[in-house]
């Protein structure tokens, strides 16, 4: 579903549906192996590497922070909210830091840094992107579109974003 690559290029992290699950792997273009990192019913999504580190940010719709619990919850009580949640690929810990706590569909994470992420959000009924910064515990909203965004790709370096949302009831790319 989405792949993300390492700043060095020697690891890929991807969202995948396997066996009817949909769960995060990781790939090592050196050792030519594939690491399943979750193994459950919830939805991890859009996965992404933190700059500079072996860290991973995705999207879920687990309630635990806990990876691989051994009770594993009914198909049709699983949670319709996504929240962000952080994972060190260098830890032996199966535990997950959580990094939004919302009652709507947070998705989409791109980290600037260790402490900045961005993402997108339904929190106002309008998909629009948001930052969160781990240091103050403080999410603000970036954009205030009057139609939702379907997509983005922030460049950091030049202070550029890209991103997808609706014109005139056509879907457009727009550059700021």
């Amino acid at each position: 579903r989405s792949p993300n690559f390492s700043d060095n290029g020697r690891l890929a992290i991807i969202s995948a549906d396997f066996e009817g699950r949909n769960d995060l792997f990781l790939l090592s273009s050196r050792r030519d192996r594939v690491r399943r990192l979750t193994n459950d019913l919830y939805d991890d999504l859009d996965p992404s590497f933190v700059p500079g580190s072996n860290r991973i940010v995705f999207s879920s719709n687990r309630t635990s922070d806990t990876l691989r619990t051994r009770t594993y919850p009914e198909f049709g009580s699983l949670s319709s909210t996504y929240n962000l949640f952080v994972f060190d690929l260098d830890t032996t810990k199966n535990l997950l830091k959580r990094i939004t706590n919302t009652l709507s569909k947070d998705f989409g994470p791109h980290a600037s840094d260790d402490n900045n992420f961005y993402y997108l959000s339904d929190q106002r009924g309008i998909v629009n992107l948001f930052r969160y910064n781990r240091e103050t515990g403080i999410y603000s909203q970036v954009t205030n579109f009057a139609s939702s965004i379907k997509d983005y790709d922030p460049n950091f370096d030049s202070n550029t974003l890209a991103y997808v949302t609706t014109k005139d009831r056509k879907q457009d790319i727009f550059v700021n």
